[in-house]
């Protein structure tokens, strides 16, 4: 009974923060605590309806780890992928020493544990306890932004800003052609009044011959968008200074109206964060991505998103090294 009501007021509240702000993580926490409740709800309810059933959900619990070493084998291999593809950097190295991490985790708690050590014990369970928040805490960012994405997918806009991803050869590759693209269908899509405006928007890197925006806005020109309705941001460095820059843009140039931020759909969420933090009404449309950059780019989010929610990340972890003194502390005295 209680994963009953558990669920129904998780969802309540969700569905209450949702209409305020879609963009904030605090929604994905209840979304999370919704769907955890609301499985076990369905466990609890079927085994005692149908005991068979139990059985049936007792041996799919038991198949969690061959999940977990399922996983870590498909990020070491798209580890080996990215860099074949993309060449041998930190970023593109991300997914495969993620995989390392996880793969080193376990082994090193259980030989911590076998040491009987209570200091060494302690560390396991500090270990422990921080492997099960960040697993939660990336299930949480993962499963909102599939969530944000897809509930994003028919936005009205009177502007559009476009966020730069980096200039090949100063021109447009393949990542920022997606982005122009799911703009475009933005901008094409019907209307209440005249079509949006676009904004370009990327400053010109230490490698790259122009500003993205230039570029960008080029591209949007070859696509038949008439020049009056294009609006160039060349300045911005980062997506907080793509969002705060256009938006002078948007004061000055802009239209009434909604606007929508258009990035790559594993960028949206924090963009869609960062614009809420900046103070502008905006929602974010995500581009397709390739399905091998995906991981090491989800990867790069959430570390990122970790950065910028340090104050409860620091709370949490001060809470594990509390109670990994304590089991230490007890330990001790139990021996």
């Amino acid at each position: 009974m209680f994963n009953v009501v558990a669920t129904i007021v998780l969802l309540l509240l969700f569905r209450h923060f949702w209409q305020r702000d879609r963009r904030q993580l605090r929604n994905g926490f209840l979304l999370f605590g919704a769907v955890w409740f609301g499985i076990s709800a369905i466990i609890e309810i079927t085994s005692v309806l149908f005991p068979p059933v139990g059985v049936v959900w007792f041996l799919s619990i038991l198949l969690l780890p061959v999940t977990a070493v399922v996983f870590v084998g498909f990020l070491l291999f798209n580890g080996v992928v990215m860099v074949r593809r993309e060449g041998r950097s930190l970023g593109n190295l991300l997914s495969f020493l993620t995989g390392l991490i996880l793969l080193a985790l376990p082994v090193a708690g259980v030989l911590l544990t076998l040491t009987l050590q209570p200091v060494l014990v302690g560390i396991a369970v500090f270990l422990f306890l921080t492997s099960v928040y960040l697993a939660v805490f990336f299930v949480v960012f993962i499963g909102y932004a599939y969530f944000y994405d897809r509930a994003s997918r028919n936005l009205a806009a009177a502007n559009i800003v476009i966020l730069g991803s980096g200039l090949l050869n100063g021109e447009v590759p393949p990542l920022l052609r997606r982005r122009l693209d799911r703009a475009l269908q933005v901008w094409k899509a019907p209307q209440n009044d005249e079509r949006p405006l676009l904004i370009p928007s990327g400053g010109q890197g230490p490698d790259e011959p122009r500003p993205e925006g230039v570029a960008m806005a080029e591209y949007l020109l070859s696509k038949g968008v008439p020049e009056q309705l294009i609006a160039v941001e060349d300045q911005a460095r980062n997506t907080h200074e793509n969002v705060k820059l256009s938006q002078r843009i948007i004061v000055e140039r802009g239209k009434p109206g909604p606007t929508v931020i258009v990035t790559s759909n594993y960028h949206g969420l924090r963009a869609a964060l960062i614009a809420r933090e900046v103070g502008i009404s905006a929602e974010v449309a995500g581009a397709h991505t390739a399905t091998y950059f995906l991981p090491s780019a989800i990867l790069r989010e959430f570390i990122a998103i970790l950065v910028c929610r340090s104050k409860i990340n620091v709370i949490a972890l001060a809470g594990f090294v509390f109670a990994s003194l304590m089991v230490t502390l007890i330990f001790a005295a139990v021996q």
